[in-house]
């Protein structure tokens, strides 16, 4: 399972609307975006998978240099 999860107001959001989403395969935490409620859906996701290749990304350099 792949969740996108609200977890909240960050601390130092710039705007009202700015929320912290988590994204989980099954019980495993992957990472954090936040993300302006008022962009909607479509942008949530998108900021999801901008997201989701950093992590990609620096997986691949981190795995590079063990």
């Amino acid at each position: 399972m792949i969740a996108i999860i609200n977890r909240g107001k960050p601390e130092n959001a710039e705007r009202d609307d700015e929320r912290m989403y988590e994204v989980k395969i099954n019980a495993c935490s992957l990472f954090f975006f936040n993300h302006n409620r008022e962009d909607g859906l479509a942008k949530c996701l998108s900021n999801a998978a901008n997201a989701a290749q950093q992590y990609e990304q620096l997986q691949n350099i981190v795995g590079e240099n063990k």
